[in-house]
């Protein structure tokens, strides 16, 4: 399962980052994203920019050297997610997201949420499940 912001969320996103970045950018840039007990991060896709690692089932953190010092810029990461608890409804994903930078820049993030339906069952086998943004507990 992957959650991420839609676009407007991310415009919105680096629209922010951009207004704070627009003297020097923003150098030795550090995200750190702790996602709920009831989620375990999946796997990550390709970084735009910088490097992140997994610090444990339930954390990241991103560096980026510098963004935004010559030019406007963006970056992005994007992660998939799975529910491992027992218990169904809407749930935020994060229970924690920091940022800091070299110059004190302010970020605001958007706040993801996904629904999740423990009470459906499995399709057998050719049957399909289409609940739309709705998961499956455990898996």
């Amino acid at each position: 399962m992957a959650v991420t912001p839609d676009a407007a969320d991310l415009e919105d996103l680096f629209r922010d980052l951009a207004a704070n970045l627009s003297k020097t950018g923003a150098t030795d840039i550090v995200i750190d994203e702790v996602v709920s007990d009831d989620f375990q991060i999946a796997s990550m896709s390709p970084l735009t920019k910088g490097t992140a690692e997994m610090q444990s089932s339930t954390a990241l953190q991103w560096k980026i050297p510098e963004l935004g010092v010559t030019a406007n810029e963006g970056a992005s990461l994007q992660f998939a997610i799975r529910h491992t608890a027992n218990t169904s409804g809407l749930k935020l994903v994060n229970e924690s997201l920091t940022y800091s930078d070299n110059e004190g820049n302010v970020v605001a993030f958007p706040t993801p949420s996904v629904e999740v339906d423990c009470g459906t069952a499995l399709p057998r086998a050719g049957g399909l499940l289409d609940r739309g943004p709705r998961r499956l507990c455990g898996l």
